[in-house]
C-alpha cells in the first residue's frame, strides 16, 4: 500500500504501520470540528500535537520506544462507534475541562471504511483503534457528521 506520509514512516527503525494492522470493511468514527473541511480534521496527531509533546517524544531514549509513539502519531484516530467516541471524549472532557474542543473537535462523524483506505489495529477496550491511511484517501468527502460533541 502506498501509505500517506510514506517518506516520515519508512524513516523509522520499527515497521509502520506496524505488521498486525490489518485492512478492513468497516464503520468507522472520528472526531471533527464544525467544517468538514477543515484541514485538523483528517491530520495525524504528529502534524497537531504542540511542539512541546514533540521534544518530549524526541527525549525518549529507547528509539524502538520513541519511534513506536511516532509511528502511532502518524496514524488517524477512530472509533467503533459514535457511543464508543462519545464516552471518549466525555472522559477527556472531565479531565481537561472545554479546552478539548478546540484541540479534538466539537462533532462526531463516519465513514465506511474500505480495505483500500488503509490498515487498523484492533480496537481497544474503549473502542478506539488508530488507522494508517493511503495517499488517496478522500475522507473529507466520505465522512459526514452525525452528532455533536
Amino acid at each position: 500500500m502506498d501509505f500517506q506520509f510514506a517518506n516520515e514512516i519508512t524513516k523509522l527503525s520499527i515497521p509502520c504501520p506496524p505488521q498486525d494492522y490489518k485492512p478492513k470493511d468497516m464503520e468507522a468514527f472520528r472526531w471533527v470540528f464544525d467544517a468538514i473541511e477543515d484541514k485538523r480534521n483528517f491530520s495525524p496527531r504528529y502534524f497537531l500535537i504542540p511542539k512541546v509533546d514533540l521534544e518530549k517524544v524526541e527525549k525518549i531514549e529507547d528509539t524502538n520506544k520513541k519511534d513506536l509513539k511516532k509511528c502511532n502519531l502518524f496514524a488517524l484516530s477512530f472509533f467503533i462507534s459514535e457511543q464508543a467516541a462519545k464516552d471518549r471524549f466525555d472522559y477527556f472532557l472531565q479531565i481537561s475541562g472545554k479546552k478539548i474542543y478546540k484541540r479534538f473537535g466539537t462533532q462526531i462523524a463516519k465513514c465506511n471504511i474500505k480495505p483500500q483506505d488503509g490498515v487498523n489495529e484492533n480496537p481497544n477496550k474503549f473502542g478506539h483503534f488508530n488507522h494508517h491511511p493511503v495517499k488517496k484517501h478522500e475522507y473529507e468527502a466520505r465522512f459526514i457528521v452525525v452528532s455533536k460533541l
